[in-house]
């Protein structure tokens, strides 16, 4: 039976389907770095505006989407530093909810919210990352380059 290309849990079989995990590891990356853009203008526009947010922001940004477009063209060799980050990214988001939730007193829509935001898409973003992560893997245990 042929590996499953449209899921989130791709079977890793061969070099194409390899390749396509490793490609699909991209789309969580640009998602983040859209969202550090998001957050890049937004502190950019407040007032007064957060000049030190809107410019870490943006150049988080910019090396996200470089290296998520880098992902998407298989370029394989960035998906072990890309699963570390997520991680402690996730990691860190699910910290920071904890304490959201925390302070706004344990209430029941502070809970959904923060479940959805903070805990939910990040694990099915990370699901995508663990399959890039088998993609490399198999590229690395057959000798396939895994470029930058």
């Amino acid at each position: 039976m042929g590996a499953k290309r449209s899921s989130y849990w791709a079977a890793v079989e061969d070099e194409p389907s390899a390749r396509n995990a490793v490609r699909m590891a991209g789309l969580p990356v640009l998602l983040v770095g859209g969202a550090e853009a998001l957050t890049a203008l937004i502190a950019a526009m407040d007032t007064p505006p957060d000049s030190n947010t809107a410019i870490s922001s943006a150049v988080v940004a910019v090396l996200l989407i470089i290296v998520a477009l880098r992902l998407r063209g298989g370029h394989a060799g960035w998906v072990p530093l890309v699963v570390l980050g997520f991680v402690i990214l996730l990691a860190l988001r699910i910290a920071a909810s904890i304490a959201a939730w925390n302070a706004a007193g344990r209430n029941g829509i502070a809970v959904g919210t923060e479940l959805l935001v903070g805990w939910i898409i990040p694990l099915l973003c990370l699901t995508l990352m663990l399959g890039g992560l088998r993609g490399w893997l198999w590229l690395r245990a057959n000798g396939i380059r895994r470029g930058f």
